[in-house]
């Protein structure tokens, strides 16, 4: 290889390199994270405040459970049978 062009090749090698410090160190990127506006998030959060109202509102009664028809439900449920967890270690 010549020494012009290993000279043109070093040349260009440097200057890559000093532009991609002054595009990492110098250059000041806006890195905030706001990606909604004030409007936009304040009309979300009055929803989500409004549907919060609304789930608070809500009232239960225990006096499901105390119905006749509830106490006579009946259980089909069967229990699985017992298996070992796991298996025996290959190490030991």
């Amino acid at each position: 290889m010549s020494s012009i062009t290993k000279n043109i090749l070093i040349f260009a090698a440097l200057a890559a390199l000093a532009y991609a410090g002054y595009y990492l160190f110098v250059i000041k990127k806006d890195s905030s994270l706001n990606t909604t506006s004030s409007s936009e998030g304040q009309m979300l959060t009055n929803e989500f405040l409004q549907r919060l109202n609304d789930i608070e509102q809500v009232g239960l009664s225990r006096a499901v459970f105390d119905d006749a028809r509830f106490r006579s439900l009946v259980d089909f449920s069967s229990t699985p049978d017992t298996v070992p967890a796991g298996r025996d270690n290959p190490f030991q």
